[in-house]
């Protein structure tokens, strides 16, 4: 609620994007954790054609564990340009994480954890100027950063966006041994009854438990990284 009707819209690279910034940090830091902000140029065309660049933001903060193999726990903060105020897409997700974090601050976790609040996630195209840019920037940017040995230390990565709207939670995973993340999200879920299923596959361009690479978990996904996607 927050996020949604105290900030509003928060496009990326406006001062929108920008409160919701420091909102999530302020969280992360009123919980204990040690929180980064890590700075990256974003690229706009604008009327004409002609380009601009603007700034945006990751949120990334650590759980230290017993382990230097970590989990990361991703969402986006921006929303879409003209679309609502972002409560669904994503202020959910963030919630989520931030909620996540507070339930697991006094707990000793088996692995490191990293809550990352991305920017710029969202791509658009404003019908009356033409300013368009491009998607998943932050994410992109983060894993661009990763050494060889961050990525190979990474357990999975779960992407959290679009958790309000529907009838049902999705949960999505790699294909083959690499879905693990998302088998034992099901097992949990039938556990404790909770409304989570997954791709049933009746689309053949996406086989059963998969989902396409339209959100933050891709940029993971691209480089070996196990994934679950809830949505």
């Amino acid at each position: 609620k927050y996020l949604a009707e105290t900030i509003g819209k928060r496009v990326q690279g406006t001062e929108g994007e920008y409160n919701a910034r420091d909102y999530i940090k302020s969280v992360f830091d009123g919980l204990g954790y040690s929180s980064t902000l890590q700075e990256f140029e974003i690229e706009r065309k604008i009327e004409d054609n002609t380009v601009d660049s603007a700034t945006s933001y990751n949120v990334v903060a650590t759980k230290k564990g017993i382990s230097e193999m970590q989990v990361i726990i991703g969402a986006h903060y921006d929303s879409k340009v003209g679309v609502g105020l972002g409560a669904d897409d994503n202020a959910s997700g963030v919630a989520v994480m931030l909620e996540t974090a507070e339930a697991i601050q006094n707990i000793e976790t088996p692995y490191t954890i990293k809550f990352v609040a991305f920017g710029a996630e969202e791509s658009y195209k404003d019908p009356d100027t033409g300013a368009s840019n491009r998607g998943l920037q932050g994410s992109k940017h983060y894993v661009s950063q990763m050494s060889a040995t961050e990525i190979s230390n990474t357990v999975a990565m779960i992407n959290l966006d679009s958790l309000l709207a529907g009838d049902n939670i999705y949960v999505y995973g790699s294909e083959g041994q690499q879905g693990f993340v998302r088998d034992q999200a099901l097992t949990i879920a039938r556990r404790l009854n909770l409304n989570v299923i997954t791709n049933p596959g009746e689309n053949e361009e996406y086989p059963i438990g998969t989902t396409g690479d339209w959100s933050d978990h891709a940029p993971f996904q691209e480089k070996g990284i196990p994934i679950a996607y809830l949505e």
